[in-house]
């Protein structure tokens, strides 16, 4: 459990000076990890988060499956994770990290109503190294996604990384 109170500006046009509210937010997690085999490694997490000030109160949650498979024999490991969201605003937003490329890192914000996925794959060998991802976020809630220059039209965002690393 994650909790934190701060306090937030509040623009008040008819008074000279603004008044601070506190803002409250509550994280609950609970998270497994179960190695099936050598190869096989499952894990599970439920995420809630709830944000309160004055009379508001909103809420979200969020559950993904994280599957990491290694072939036998081979230098190739996969991870792929498989995510459902679902939060009344920003606010209660529900953060995550994510595999990545070498010396990458993702964390992002599960907000809105709607799934998540992504792959990594790595393939080590001594003269070099490949690493590549594909993720996802599907909204069931949004036609736009983003703002200004980002702007999507649509529901769906896909980023597609690949990077190659040669030793000398």
């Amino acid at each position: 459990m994650k909790n934190g109170i701060k306090g937030e500006n509040f623009v008040c046009e008819t008074s000279l000076i603004n008044p601070v509210y506190s803002e409250n937010k509550q994280n609950y997690r609970l998270h497994f990890n179960y190695k099936i085999s050598e190869r096989f490694l499952l894990r599970n997490r439920i995420t809630m988060s709830r944000y309160s000030q004055n009379d508001l109160d909103e809420r979200g949650w969020m559950v993904f499956q994280d599957l990491r498979y290694s072939v036998k024999n081979s230098p190739l490991k996969f991870d792929f994770r498989y995510a459902v969201f679902n939060t009344d605003s920003y606010k209660t937003r529900i953060y995550a990290y994510e595999y990545d490329l070498l010396y990458a890192f993702s964390i992002p914000a599960y907000y809105s109503k709607g799934f998540r996925t992504y792959l990594t794959a790595h393939y080590n060998r001594k003269k070099f190294d490949i690493w590549f991802k594909i993720s996802r976020f599907l909204f069931a809630d949004k036609e736009k996604i983003g703002s200004g220059t980002q702007k999507i039209d649509g529901n769906q965002k896909t980023d597609v990384k690949l990077q190659l690393m040669f030793k000398w």
